[in-house]
């Protein structure tokens, strides 16, 4: 009601009546009438005593708490029932919940999702009861251990200088949905280590090796591995400056020369585009291949095609699935070639490492990009996860540039 509102704007009415007193109504007035009626701030006074005062004039009013949140649209905190309940933890368990950008959770995750969608509130003790429920309920998340003891480098230093190893004792789950994703994707890899697919004649292999003598011994290798055997699904793992994108080129010449179809597809644009540039890979975006698979007319999966997906340790579970599926149907290949020791996926994932151990694979580990020894042993600090000791040799090294701002950094 409007004399409700007059009554708690008091500001608002003082400052209207010097206006009206001065016969004045411009913008410019208004800002006189507001300094000219400011009071200092009372800081002596009590909160509760204030609290009470307003709820006395409330009341006076006819305006009770209740009203105030009805008009706010706001509701008491209240029990939670069943059917909000089952629609939680529905959501928690499912491809879009706590899994969606991690493959392992913690009870804290837990109790942050239940939050999250409770957005009424609910008594913390409720909250708490329905997280412990939920990781104990293996319908919706199944117990996969003790998270990992953190290296010993990992520590809590303190003000005067000691430092406090960090160790965790949480356990972590996962999602019946995602393990048996994770589990379904495997075992078809697995199925197809035999298929059959994406084999290179060797005459075609050996004159793609031997046009390229700059190949060194373990690229030549890679390429006999890739383009070789018959299998499904087929890991690459390259460190990085390894080569593995110059090695692709000989294997796409060798396929294509053997009447297979070369395509290739990366998470992120400008990969696909790299990609292309430096191994002749028509390439594109997973999202826009797995977009083409699933409306056939628009390009689809032929037999006898090779896919190759680099940076594949970054794609998600749950994206590199239904590529393998397609794959597995249409009778093609797929190469994956990533780093597990370097970025993680986006999304959910261990994919690429899952496969790697159980498929067959192959490695690129001498670095032919960085020339100096200190760069190698930096880049091999970095993915290791070794961020201070490398940052440390390239500073040793005056290879970093610090400036007080952004544009400075960007000027030097």
């Amino acid at each position: 009601p409007a004399d409700v509102c007059r009554l708690f704007s008091k500001r608002r009415e003082e400052i209207l009546q010097r206006m009206e007193e001065r016969g004045e109504s411009t913008a410019k007035a208004a800002q006189a009438a507001t300094l000219d009626t400011r009071h200092k701030k009372e800081y002596g006074v009590d909160g509760a005593t204030l609290q009470e005062r307003w709820r006395s004039q409330a009341r006076h009013l006819g305006v009770s708490a209740d009203d105030l949140e009805t008009a706010a649209g706001r509701e008491r905190l209240r029990a939670l029932d069943d059917r909000a309940v089952r629609a939680i933890r529905e959501r928690l368990a499912s491809a879009e919940g706590l899994t969606r950008r991690a493959s392992t959770f913690g009870l804290r995750e837990v109790i942050q999702g239940w939050c999250d969608r409770l957005r009424q509130g609910a008594h913390a003790v409720d909250v708490l009861k329905q997280a412990s429920a939920f990781v104990a309920d293996a319908e919706h998340s199944v117990l996969l251990g003790r998270a990992e003891e953190l290296r010993s480098s990992d520590v809590i230093r303190r003000e005067d200088g000691s430092v406090v190893a960090l160790e965790t004792d949480e356990h972590r789950y996962s999602t019946p949905e995602l393990l048996a994703t994770e589990k379904a994707l495997i075992q078809a890899a697995m199925s197809r280590q035999n298929a059959g697919v994406g084999q290179a004649n060797s005459g075609a292999v050996a004159r793609a090796i031997a046009d390229r003598p700059y190949l060194s011994d373990e690229q030549a290798a890679m390429v006999r591995t890739v383009t070789g055997g018959g299998e499904g699904v087929v890991v690459v793992v390259g460190r990085p400056g390894s080569g593995k994108t110059t090695a692709l080129g000989a294997c796409r010449e060798a396929w294509e020369a053997s009447g297979l179809r070369v395509v290739g597809c990366a998470l992120a644009a400008e990969t696909a585009r790299v990609l292309e540039a430096e191994s002749g890979i028509a390439s594109s975006t997973v999202t826009q291949l797995l977009a083409d698979i699933a409306h056939p007319l628009d390009g689809g999966l032929a037999a006898g095609t090779v896919v190759v997906v680099d940076e594949a340790s970054m794609v998600g579970t749950r994206q590199l699935q239904p590529l393998l599926d397609a794959a597995g149907h249409a009778g093609a290949k797929v190469v994956l070639v990533g780093d597990d020791g370097q970025l993680p996926e986006i999304d959910a994932g261990g994919a690429f490492r899952g496969l790697r151990q159980r498929v067959t694979s192959t490695e690129l580990t001498d670095n032919r990009r960085q020339r100096q020894v200190w760069e190698r042993e930096a880049l091999e600090l970095l993915r290791g996860g070794e961020t201070t000791r490398a940052l440390a040799e390239y500073q040793s090294r005056e290879a970093v540039i610090v400036g007080e701002t952004a544009t400075l950094v960007r000027q030097q």
